[in-house]
């Protein structure tokens, strides 16, 4: 509740908790936080907008019980220490705790409390605003908000523990975009990125977990931080009462559901017949599309204008920026590019050759996101930049020729003219080895060679290294596998390959065709096989 006596604005996904942390930091506010549950009351402090660290008394009782200080250590720093002096000064002072360990003991001692009232529900918190000014609000130390909201999702034992609406697979999900750039401490791991890119539109958390090339736990996990992050929105269908978010649960409080009360997702009509409330449209295959099943012809030429001037352009100019950008702006207009020229937009609107064209897009748009968003990468391409602009250096000429041999060596090979092809991709990846691209492709002619298998497994797995999303490389992994009799392990890397990109037809024919030539007793050991 906030000072003004009304509720911050929630998502029907997250926990109560996490939507008043999200408006305290959004609103930059001060004050304290009251939790409050029968007998059981605490309090958490904020500054402008960040969670403070807890007083020297309470991290000493703290580390105390968790084993890592004495209290003979406590009391002869108290000793020591002088009137104006905090106790977790005096410990660092006399050696008995660093800096860095007190503020790793108060990062947790935040998380494990905040952990602890994750899933209460709304009315048993209460914010009081206060004065920015006032000593009270002092600390020795402070963290973001978000930056306590990702650490406690990413470290629960499961999704469900702090997101109980993972858990539901009818639950409908939509994204929330972002009115500005995104708060600088949401940072998001690979997966949860991806993830974020494949919710383009509304769909269910059972499409999510179904399609996700994560596994259903990896997929769920990823899916509690986007949730919580307040990245996406949910509202649940068919949790129960008690496994529901608590913001769901919220209406009166203490309020029961009564016996004989319609089931939930039913609802009475003025006539008294029971009406099945609305959900998300079906498409004809009886679930939600996952992302936009249409793709705009906007789009489409922006897509093919991007594809035109793409060889040619810097990191910056292929997401679009100035070489000024902050990391908020790289990072809001990845998720922007994601959502609109992902791949499986165009696959699941039957445009295959767009499809192809949207993979190239995006492998460049992912490869300059990873570069820009990491300071000592950025630091180097700066400066590469910088050389660059002074003097055409061999860098510059490199990669230019590198994608000439790439170009020139997929048409002889295309062609037929395996030797001439092999000269030209080998060349590629001399000028240029970071592409994933080329390592592929000469791989490709390497396994038609006995001699060259060892060479071209290699490059494969080195491909699949640096970009692990590229399915047309476990695809190849995959039949040279199988030319070295592999079969199960080939099956692996199709079904990899189908993982990150479903509509991939030849992934789908040669995993259709292993399983076929699959001896009886193989499939029974695999359907065993713990």
């Amino acid at each position: 509740m906030s000072p003004t006596g009304t509720k911050p604005e929630t998502s029907a996904a997250a926990p109560g908790l996490f939507d008043i942390l999200r408006d305290i930091s959004a609103q930059e506010k001060t004050g304290t936080l009251e939790v409050r549950k029968g007998d059981v009351k605490s309090t958490v402090r904020f500054h402008r907008g960040r969670i403070l660290f807890p007083s020297g008394e309470t991290l000493a009782a703290f580390l105390v019980r968790e084993g890592k200080l004495t209290r003979e250590a406590i009391a002869e720093a108290k000793g020591e220490m002088g009137s104006t002096q905090d106790v977790i000064a005096s410990l660092i002072q006399s050696g008995a705790l660093t800096s860095d360990s007190a503020e790793k003991a108060a990062l947790d001692f935040l998380d494990q409390f905040l952990s602890a009232v994750v899933t209460w529900s709304g009315e048993h918190f209460e914010f009081r605003q206060g004065d920015p000014d006032h000593p009270e609000f002092r600390s020795w130390g402070n963290t973001s908000c978000m930056s306590r909201i990702l650490s406690v999702v990413r470290a629960a034992e499961t999704p469900g523990s702090t997101i109980p609406l993972v858990e539901d697979p009818k639950a409908e999900l939509s994204p929330i975009p972002f009115s500005g750039n995104p708060p600088s401490d949401l940072v998001l791991q690979p997966e949860e990125g991806f993830l974020l890119s494949r919710i383009t539109g509304k769909c269910t958390v059972k499409d999510v977990v179904s399609v996700g090339p994560l596994g259903p736990e990896k997929t769920r996990k990823a899916l509690s931080v986007l949730l919580a992050s307040g990245m996406v929105k949910g509202i649940a269908k068919s949790l129960p009462l008690h496994g529901r978010s608590p913001l769901e649960n919220r209406g009166k409080p203490g309020s029961r559901k009564r016996k004989g009360a319609p089931r939930r997702g039913v609802r009475k009509s003025p006539a008294g017949k029971p009406k099945v409330a609305a959900g998300i449209p079906s498409s004809a295959t009886g679930l939600p599309p996952l992302a936009h099943t249409a793709t705009s012809e906007d789009d489409s030429v922006e897509l093919f204008r991007r594809i035109q001037t793409l060889e040619d352009q810097d990191h910056y100019q292929v997401l679009g920026l100035q070489a000024s950008a902050t990391e908020d702006q790289i990072r809001a207009l990845y998720y922007d590019l994601a959502r609109r020229f992902h791949p499986d937009r165009f696959q699941r609107s039957g445009d295959l050759t767009m499809a192809k064209q949207a993979e190239k897009l995006f492998s460049f748009v992912t490869e300059a996101y990873r570069v820009l968003t990491d300071p000592d990468e950025r630091q180097r391409y700066d400066r590469y930049l910088k050389e660059k602009d002074r003097d055409q250096g061999p860098q510059v000429d490199n990669a230019h020729m590198a994608r000439q041999n790439h170009r020139r060596g997929l048409e002889l090979l295309q062609s037929g003219q395996l030797q001439k092809a092999l000269q030209f991709l080998e060349n590629a990846v001399n000028l240029d080895p970071k592409k994933d691209e080329y390592l592929c492709n000469l791989a490709e002619i390497q396994m038609k060679n006995p001699r060259l298998r060892q060479v071209a497994r290699e490059n494969l797995l080195k491909a699949i290294q640096m970009n692990p999303s590229r399915a047309a490389t476990h695809v190849q992994l995959g039949l040279l596998l199988e030319r070295e009799g592999q079969a199960e392990e080939a099956e692996k890397q199709y079904q990899e390959a189908i993982s990150w990109e479903p509509a991939h037809t030849q992934a789908k024919r040669l995993l259709e065709k292993a399983r076929a030539k699959a001896p009886a007793g193989g499939r029974f050991r695999r359907l065993f096989r713990k």
